[in-house]
């Protein structure tokens, strides 16, 4: 998880992570110079729970930055990805675990909702994940995601400059058919004028 001034909606993300049904070893949380108390209620978290491992970067390096550089501290086999305001499924990562098979990353369907009056859409059609689509529109989320540690490494330096991360991993996958879909709703989406990825459905 990667956070930024997210201290409204972080504690109920945190809980729906915490609650998992299957496992989760680490849970490592990088902070990119929050301004208000994100960073207190994650020491909070890393005190109650000893597999939450906590940092704060010493300037802000912006999501993709902060993304890559958290995902390069992970030990397990598998990396999930989270934003700091959603709301995971009790079963999110059981269901991928069971789903990916000797595919290299995992996604689902989420669901939005809005309790601020922005406006959401949720397009429930069996999702097109060619790499056609994927190259042009990266139609799958990252906080989506759960991808093996291998992959990585295939993404180059260069490349980080003009693709977002979640991008760079469909692309990657797509290209050599390593996608699976796990055909469930397995995050709620919260969708806010503040998020950073927050555009009005057209």
């Amino acid at each position: 998880m990667c956070t930024y001034n997210g201290a409204k909606y972080l504690r109920e993300q945190l809980e729906s992570i915490i609650r998992q049904t299957y496992p989760i070893y680490e849970i490592i949380i990088q902070d990119d110079c929050s301004t208000d108390n994100t960073f207190e209620i994650l020491k909070e978290y890393s005190k109650k729970y000893s597999h939450i491992s906590i940092s704060v970067n010493q300037q802000t390096i912006g999501i993709n930055g902060n993304f890559f550089s958290a995902m390069n501290r992970a030990t397990g086999d598998y990396i999930a990805i989270s934003d700091q305001d959603d709301i995971w499924e009790s079963h999110k990562i059981e269901k991928q675990i069971a789903s990916i098979g000797d595919n290299w990353l995992s996604f689902h369907f989420s669901k939005p909702f809005s309790e601020d009056g922005s406006v959401v859409y949720f397009d429930d059609r069996q999702p097109n994940y060619g790499i056609e689509r994927v190259i042009y529109q990266g139609p799958i989320p990252g906080h989506t995601m759960l991808l093996k540690r291998e992959i990585i490494p295939m993404v180059s330096e260069e490349s980080k400059k003009y693709f977002m991360y979640d991008h760079l991993f469909q692309m990657v996958t797509a290209a050599y058919g390593k996608i699976d879909f796990c055909n469930q709703i397995l995050v709620h989406q919260r969708r806010h004028y503040k998020a950073a990825t927050y555009t009005p459905p057209h």
